[in-house]
């Protein structure tokens, strides 16, 4: 037990440094997925700057770690492996489409239209919200699997 427990907290921490590490990855492919998504109506202006990260994104990476950690015990390498292909296909797919959706209804939005063009700054996006979905879209079959096993 104290080893499963362990194995957990690793996982968890794992997942807490990838989001660290990964959050101005992500920061950058929901920009561009604004940008391209609206043929450029949307342009995106000033400096990307987030002094103060939300704690709560970090935990979310966490926990889909040590979930899918618990739920790929005793399985075999290969399975565990495409297991993490589909949970890494259904994060992004979900990601490129949860984005494009925010996109193009802020574009539907009264704005200020200069020539045609919707200018925004970078940080008037809201990135944790829709990863956070991504991430429970992306970790529900392994969790599902884990409490149909109980």
């Amino acid at each position: 037990m104290a080893k499963k427990i362990l194995i957990i907290c690793v996982s968890f921490i794992l997942g807490f440094f990838v989001a660290y590490f990964t959050q101005t990855i992500f920061r950058k492919i929901i920009q561009n997925i604004f940008e391209w998504s609206t043929f450029n109506v949307i342009a995106l202006q000033g400096e990307d700057y987030y002094p103060n990260t939300i704690e709560p994104y970090f935990i979310f990476f966490g926990i889909p770690f040590a979930i899918f950690t618990v739920s790929s015990q005793k399985s075999i390498t290969n399975k565990i492996f495409i297991n993490l292909i589909f949970s890494l296909f259904i994060f992004s797919l979900s990601l490129i489409i949860l984005t494009i959706i925010d996109a193009n209804v802020k574009t539907i939005e009264p704005t200020n239209f200069e020539k045609g063009i919707v200018k925004w700054s970078r940080n008037s996006i809201v990135y944790n919200t829709p990863l956070a979905i991504c991430i429970i879209l992306a970790i529900a079959p392994h969790l599902f699997k884990m409490l149909k096993k109980r």
